[in-house]
């Protein structure tokens, strides 16, 4: 049997083909070739279940056989908070005051006065979507080099109606150029975010490789239920049990109820007023490639399953180098840090520079329409 194959990779576009040829001897005196080639194509980065044709061709006949290939689909990157600054000239900024004044009979239903902690801006206001989603709105800073116009909400928590509800109001108080003016606003916010499902948070190890300070928040029962690193600053990784943050944000009583593991990886980035929504996809580098995960799993080492669980959790909840220290015996320190070392990386981590490519895709999702 041989073979001859090459292939390409272009972005999320992989093509593939193999020629080959096999030998058959039959008794007496009888020999067959049988040759192939595989065409194959896999596209898109979140693609799965995509399906794969094969074509085999034979001496004296040819046949088409259809499979189905399964492949992991790449967690979709969304904006979890977004917090934006309008800067407004002096005749504009009035013709945006009076248009606020303006709309608010009709708008009464969705705008509401608020009365909130910032204490920047002088006019305040909360707008509220059928569906519950809120967004705030922020006007005349008491700061006159602040920009005049603040927008801040959770994109992911309004939906399609929700989003294009908030673009028709801000098209009546900014003009049609309201989509324009967010494209070019200044950042003073913005989360990024992605799900896995089925994987516990338990089962994840996640190290920061710039040796920052950590912060780990338990719940009741003890079990980590959030992450953060570092524990303060501008910019942080948080990853959480979304199904937890959930129950206790509703205040949802304890429950037997089996459900399926929700984890959030959520980088949140502040005080990014050198940035706008238009150039910060080409300026920002990826957040993720800061970090090591690893999921529980067998590992190249000759220790008990039980003992591997033990030297993960420890190592989630202490580190590497913390429980090592810990050992006394040079060979046991040698197999565990083996062990630490072959814990597998889950393919979702693998795949993390697809994730981030998601970004301004992210973005566009997330804006008023």
């Amino acid at each position: 049997m041989g073979y001859i194959m090459h292939s390409k990779e272009q972005g999320s576009r992989l093509t593939a083909s193999a020629i080959g040829w096999h030998r058959i001897m039959r008794p007496p005196f009888f020999l067959a070739v049988q040759f192939f080639e595989i065409d194959f194509k896999i596209e898109g980065a979140g693609a799965s279940n995509k399906r794969v044709r094969i074509h085999i061709h034979g001496i004296g006949y040819g046949y088409t056989i259809q499979l189905s290939l399964f492949m992991p689909r790449v967690p979709a990157l969304f904006i979890d908070k977004l917090a934006i600054t309008i800067p407004l000239d002096g005749q504009r900024r009035q013709e945006v005051r009076l248009a606020v004044d303006d709309s608010s009979e009709q708008w009464g239903d969705f705008v509401s006065l608020a009365s909130l902690r910032n204490r920047s801006y002088i006019r305040q206001f909360r707008f509220t979507t059928p569906d519950g989603a809120v967004a705030t709105l922020l006007l005349e800073p008491t700061n006159r080099r602040n920009n005049e116009f603040k927008l801040e909400y959770s994109p992911n928590n309004f939906g399609q109606s929700g989003r294009a509800l908030l673009g028709e109001y801000l098209q009546v108080i900014l003009g049609r150029t309201y989509l324009e003016d967010i494209w070019n606003a200044k950042l003073t916010r913005l989360d990024v975010a992605f799900d896995i499902r089925r994987v516990p948070l338990q089962d994840l190890l996640i190290t920061d490789t710039k040796s920052r300070k950590s912060s780990i928040i338990r719940g009741v029962e003890g079990k980590a239920e959030s992450y953060y690193f570092p524990f303060t600053g501008t910019n942080q990784l948080c990853v959480y049990d979304k199904l937890k943050e959930i129950d206790d944000r509703l205040g949802s009583p304890p429950t037997n109820r089996k459900r399926a593991p929700w984890v959030r990886f959520e980088y949140r980035y502040r005080r990014l007023n050198r940035y706008t929504l238009a150039n910060v996809v080409g300026r920002m580098e990826n957040p993720f490639h800061n970090f090591e995960v690893k999921q529980f799993g067998m590992a190249q080492a000759r220790i008990s399953v039980d003992r591997l669980r033990m030297l993960f959790d420890a190592c989630r909840l202490q580190g590497l180098d913390a429980v090592l220290e810990e050992i006394p015996d040079i060979a046991a320190r040698a197999t565990y840090s083996l062990a630490y070392r072959t814990f597998p990386v889950p393919i979702f981590w693998q795949r993390r520079t697809s994730i981030w490519g998601g970004l301004r895709a992210a973005i566009e999702r997330s804006l008023p329409t």
